[in-house]
Order: C-alpha cells, then structure tokens, then sequence
C-alpha cells in the first residue's frame, strides 16, 4: 500500500490532464518532444535528457541540475506587448533588499521568432549530508510573442556547469517550433449538476462535479480536472481499499510518513474539519517543492464503505488561493450514486 499511496501522490501533484495539441512529425535528428500535448509550441531536446513533462510542464532535465522548461503566459491586458510583459516579468524577478543584476538583449526563439533574452545568476539552496549548501546557479530564458500568448523558453543549471551544456541550449532554442495549440475540454452534465459545473467522474460508485470553467478529459479514466493557466492547478480524485478499520487522521499520518521521505521540504501546514457533501471529513494542508517550486496541496480525507478517498488540491503556492473557492464548491458538491 505505501508505494501506490506515493505514487498516486506524485500523479496528483505532478501529472497534468492530457489533451491534444501540435503534430510533432518533423522531429530534429537527435532529438524528441519533452512537450505537454495542447501547447502552441514544441519543445525538443536531445536523445539522453529525461522528460519531465509529469511535472505538469513541459520539461526535460539531463542529470541531476540542468533543466530545459517551457509555458506561455496569457496578457494581462490586450495592449500588452512583448517588451512590456518582459518589463513586468524582471520586476518580478527583483528583490528590495538585493540587487538583481541581469543581461538582456534582443534574440531569437526558433528559427525566426523574434525574442527578448534575459540571463542572470541566483542563490541555489540544496541539502548534502544533512546541511544546506548554497551554490550560484543561472537561469537563461527566450521570450516571444505568439497567437496571443507569450511562450518562454528557460534554462536552468550550475553557473560553473554553463559553459559545457550551452552548446545543447543553443540547439533546444534554434529547434524549438512555435505552432496552434489546442486544449481538449469535455463537458458532460445529468440531472443534479449544479448550476455553472460539469462532471469530471467516469462511471464510479460517486459524482464528481467542477466549475465550467475547469478542463476535464473523461476518456483519460482520471476523475480529475485543471484549470486552464500555465501552472495547471488540479483536482484529483482518489480512493483505496482498508485493510483494517482506520479512521482519517490515522490514515493521513501513515500517509504523511512517506510524504516526509519522498517530497523535498514537505511541512504540514493545517488540519481542519469540513463536510464533504454530509460527510465528515478533513482538510489536511501542506507544502513541498518541486524543483525550486513551492507547492501548495490541500488533501481533503474521508472514509467511506470501508475506502479511503482523498480529494487532492495541488496548485503553485503562488496560485493557491485563488482557485479555493472554486475547490470548497467541488467538496460541498460531491455525490455518492
């Protein structure tokens, strides 16, 4: 039980709903498509990488800390344009109490696409024998404007490591392909949906329904959805057989030994009590990192003939709260048959 109870963890956390996107036919000798399907772009990188597009971005790593990624990032505005959204983006980057020290210059995404370019070196924070070691590391990122999105390229690995993988950057960038997405969005109701939701369930023993603004895939088996924004925040539904009587807050402490081994920086943040529908459940709220990204998870537990579900929030901790009102409806609105 304890490996498919992490394993499940990571799908939850890590995996996006498939959908369907660009062909990838002309595929670069040497090369193969790290990419989420659906992006309005491909990202290639060279035989002897590893995907990492579980992650819930399309990604590739080689070793242990070089690290090709790739998202688009809708305008906040529609007279938004390429150098401005970069103007915001190192504003963002910027700190009070440091000074950010970057290069930027004009550049190309692709083979033609014109890019704006931004280098600049950051403080890496790792553990080695049970001690924080801190390392310069340096980020190199590609910034275009395309069918009214803006995609970036970025690079990530040791300052001192930089010049032995700069000739594979180079090649990830002259071939990556700027092309249509298309997001596959399902919409299914029955007679109890509420209003302004769909149903993101297969034929289960429960209804799980979620606003109709998330993206659902019935035909992945998945009782899950996400909302559609770069960093994918989802909701995945999960359930799993006790072989002895176990109540919530036991089963989340057997669970949360294994998080404590398996997830960099794990710290449970809440505990809280709730109804799921008009079951007693609990809302157990934690943290990790992915990579340098900080998550933030809400893992909602209830018993219920003999299983264990657990209605899994994960988002960017940036990004969780946002969309809590949207997952509190899913939790008031879940349904056994």
């Amino acid at each position: 039980m304890t490996k498919k109870l992490i394993c499940a963890l990571l799908c939850v956390l890590l995996c996006a709903v498939a959908f369907t996107g660009c062909s990838d036919d002309g595929i670069p000798d040497g090369m193969f498509s790290a990419t989420i399907d659906g992006e309005p772009f491909i990202l290639y990188v060279p035989e002897g990488w590893t995907d990492n597009c579980d992650s819930g971005i399309s990604s590739a790593y080689y070793g242990l800390n070089v690290i090709a990624t790739a998202r688009y990032y809708t305008p906040k505005s529609a007279d938004e344009t390429l150098e401005s959204f970069v103007d915001s983006y190192i504003a963002e980057l910027s700190t009070d109490d440091a000074e950010f020290s970057y290069e930027r210059k004009t550049s190309k995404l692709g083979k033609d696409a014109k890019a704006e370019r931004i280098e600049y070196d950051f403080d890496r924070e790792s553990e080695q024998n049970g001690e924080k070691v801190t390392s310069k590391a340096k980020t190199i990122q590609y910034i275009a404007q395309h069918d009214g999105v803006f995609v970036m390229l970025s690079f990530y690995c040791e300052s001192s490591a930089f010049e032995e993988y700069a000739e594979s950057f180079e090649r990830i960038r002259a071939e990556f392909v700027l092309c249509e997405g298309d997001v596959f969005n399902e919409v299914v109701t029955d007679k109890r949906t509420p209003e302004g939701m769909k149903i993101a369930s297969g034929d289960l023993e429960y209804r799980f329904y979620v606003p109709s603004s998330w993206v659902t895939n019935l035909s992945d088996g998945f009782s899950s959805a996400y909302y559609p924004e770069p960093s994918r925040p989802n909701v995945t539904v999960t359930a799993y057989s006790l072989s002895a009587e176990m109540t919530v807050d036991k089963y989340f402490e057997f669970c949360e030994e294994e998080y404590k081994k398996e997830l960099s920086g794990y710290e449970l943040i809440s505990r809280a009590e709730r109804k799921v529908h008009d079951i007693n459940a609990v809302s157990f709220t934690y943290k990790a990192f992915h990579g340098e990204t900080e998550i933030k998870i809400m893992q909602t537990v209830f018993i219920y003939n003999d299983l264990a579900y657990s209605i899994t929030y994960t988002a960017h901790a940036d990004r969780f709260d946002t969309h809590i009102g949207d997952v509190n409806k899913m939790l008031d609105e879940f349904r056994f048959r």
